[in-house]
């Protein structure tokens, strides 16, 4: 025997043995499988033929429940796929849903609450059963904490996708720093988890929790329960609104201001901004209130939400919007006409239904003017961003912008309106001083809410168009603002008001030293006109701080520390000397038209004796034809002429 030239290698025995054959389990029929566990083979499992799938059986079985056969004297439901039998007709539902593949799963906080009110309006609890793939216990353990899911369903403290109702350890903190992360998208700022994690932190410390940390698992467990996403902004469906977010982008008072303002003429130019106005408070009382934001809704009752709107050229100048506190107060009895707009909040501030309100009540008024203008509107969370208007384009200003109404406006309409307080105040002293007949009866100047309205658009009527035109201009609202400003000289009243505060303490109105008429404007500059809240202010209305004690519908009664205590004069000259009424009490229906005319002919002597007063006997017979019109009589000043040519 031949060898061949060539032979392998020697190899190891392991390289030689050979492996062992495995052999392939077999899969036993169902038959078998089912036997083997004693349970009865699918009978009828042959009838379903090639190609149809139990899944497809069980999901036609599910929507049409055969009859029950009777077996051994009872009835029972079959099973078409593998021949068990049921008693109850919701197991048999139940076994049918095993064979489609559907696991049973927890349910959420949604789903509960719906089953809830379903359970509630009548519908059964076993088809709710098979419907959602529950047990009956389930459904009854839902309806046995129907109070608990659905007061957390209203409180919104857990996602509506939450299957556990696990809380958080300081429900406070992530309470404070929600209430942040809400205020902080009203006004655009910039939120990534790095910010929220730190402010967490100082919120925990300013509540004592030192050991407090706001970890990755935290963060992540507190965006769940509360349903927040980072990093993906909502879509702008809007052209007009993703252009005017576009033109933000640039430098607004170098770039974008200058560009809008090209488009329009000076008189089509407006701005709106809100101030709030302590109306109560006399100069004796301001030390304590210097400062104050007000915030939370605190001094409801003694403060409104003034908002202003005036061209740049001072020419047209909307009525005022004022926001009290309550809809309808005492001063307000039998009134049908209001000089101003008004509206009520509880807190006394403006709110976004009610300024969108506003701003399409403007705008429907320039479309009926055919006029196309601009708006510029500060940044508030309040004020919408790009609104759908026809003729009004708003453009809103950064937070770094400082507007008119900051720098001129809304102090010429406070310093008119305190100059009048003053002197109403000295007018009332001075004519209970001389009329005083009785002693010991101490009445005391009441200044309402109705009073405080009338006063305000006087005020706001005296806003002279050169102290607008000025602050447009302090604010670089022109169009050749940037090659700087030329101000008109205004008219200084600072030697008047120091006059008017001697007066007052001559009389024996106490006022604290140092306390100058400027102050008593601006001392209320700080109050806030909307739900704006810093650090310590959120905390605040987290731990209840701020809660005000609940105030009736009624406008209530001034304290006694802002009443001015004067001698009250007796009614001897009306015959009335047991009445307790107030000298501004009025009927129903005003005063009579004899004192109204009498009123008229006084001012009309009044006017007659000023020189060029034409503009003003002009004002005065429309307002006399007003005043007389839908009546038969003419008004007094055509019927004395009347008389003198017959």
């Amino acid at each position: 025997m031949e060898t061949s030239p060539w032979s392998p290698p020697c190899l190891s025995l392991s390289h030689h043995r050979k492996k062992r054959p495995t052999k392939k389990k077999e899969k036993k029929p169902e038959g078998e499988a089912k036997e083997k566990r004693g349970e009865s083979p699918p009978a009828e499992a042959s009838a379903l033929g090639e190609g149809t799938s139990m899944e497809g059986s069980a999901k036609m079985s599910l929507a049409e429940v055969p009859e029950p056969v009777l077996i051994d004297g009872r009835k029972y439901y079959v099973c078409g796929v593998c021949d068990v039998r049921f008693l109850r007709k919701y197991q048999f539902r139940r076994h049918l849903i095993s064979h489609t593949g559907e696991k049973r799963g927890a349910l959420s906080l949604e789903t509960k609450v719906e089953i809830i009110r379903r359970i509630q309006s009548g519908e059964k609890q076993v088809d709710l059963a098979m419907e959602y793939n529950v047990g009956r216990s389930t459904l009854s353990f839902i309806m046995k904490h129907a109070d608990k899911f659905l007061g957390v369903w209203k409180n919104g403290k857990f996602h509506p996708e939450s299957k556990r109702l696990r809380g958080a350890q300081r429900e406070d903190v992530e309470e404070a720093l929600y209430e942040w992360y809400k205020q902080a998208l009203q006004m655009n700022l910039t939120i990534t988890g790095p910010i929220l994690c730190q402010k967490a932190k100082d919120f925990a410390l300013k509540l004592g929790y030192k050991e407090f940390k706001a970890t990755h698992g935290w963060l992540d467990r507190f965006k769940h329960r509360k349903n927040i996403v980072l990093g993906r902004g909502k879509p702008i469906k809007d052209k007009e609104g993703q252009e005017d977010n576009e033109e933000l982008k640039g430098d607004f008072t170098g770039q974008v201001l200058p560009s809008a303002l090209m488009e329009f003429e000076a008189n089509d130019v407006f701005h709106a901004d809100e101030v709030g106005l302590l109306y109560r408070i006399l100069p004796n009382k301001i030390s304590p209130l210097r400062g104050n934001r007000c915030a939370g809704g605190s001094k409801s009752k003694h403060r409104v939400t003034v908002l202003m709107c005036t061209n740049m050229t001072g020419t047209e100048k909307f009525p005022l919007l004022v926001i009290g506190k309550h809809p309808k107060p005492k001063c307000f009895k039998n009134v049908k006409s209001l000089p101003v707009q008004y509206l009520a909040n509880p807190k006394s501030w403006m709110t976004t239904e009610s300024f969108t309100a506003w701003l399409h009540d403007l705008d429907s008024w320039f479309v009926q003017q055919n006029r196309k203008v601009l708006l510029i509107l500060s940044s508030r969370p309040i004020h919408p961003k790009a609104p759908k208007l026809n003729a009004v384009r708003v453009l809103t200003s950064p937070q770094t912008f400082i507007g008119p109404c900051k720098l001129g406006m809304a102090h010429s309409l406070k310093r008119n309106y305190r100059r009048a307080v003053l002197e109403m105040l000295l007018n009332f002293m001075e004519e209970e001083n001389v009329k005083k007949k009785k002693k010991g009866r101490c009445p005391s100047m009441q200044l309402n809410l109705l009073a405080c309205l009338h006063l305000l658009a006087a005020a706001w009527h005296a806003v002279t168009d050169v102290t607008i035109n000025n602050s447009f201009q302090r604010s670089g609202i022109g169009k050749y603002a940037l090659w700087g400003m030329n101000l008109i000289p205004e008219t200084n009243l600072g030697t008047e008001n120091l006059e008017l505060l001697h007066k007052l303490k001559s009389k024996g109105f106490k006022i604290p030293d140092g306390i100058t008429f400027d102050e008593y404007v601006t001392f209320d500059s700080d109050v806030q006109v909307c739900h704006l809240m810093d650090d310590d202010d959120i905390i605040a209305a987290v731990t209840g701080a701020d809660v005000e004690s609940s105030d009736s519908e009624e406008e209530e009664d001034p304290p006694e520390d802002e009443k001015v205590k004067v001698e009250r004069r007796d009614k001897v000259e009306q015959g009335d000397n047991s009445s307790e009424a107030m000298p501004s009490e009025e009927a129903e229906a005003g005063p009579p038209m004899t004192e109204v005319d009498s009123s008229l002919d006084t001012l009309r002597q009044h006017i007659q004796y000023q020189e060029g007063a034409q503009e003003m006997f002009r004002v005065l017979a429309h307002l006399e034809f007003l005043i007389h019109k839908g009546s038969s009589r003419p008004p007094v000043a055509i019927a004395a002429t009347e008389a003198t040519t017959t």
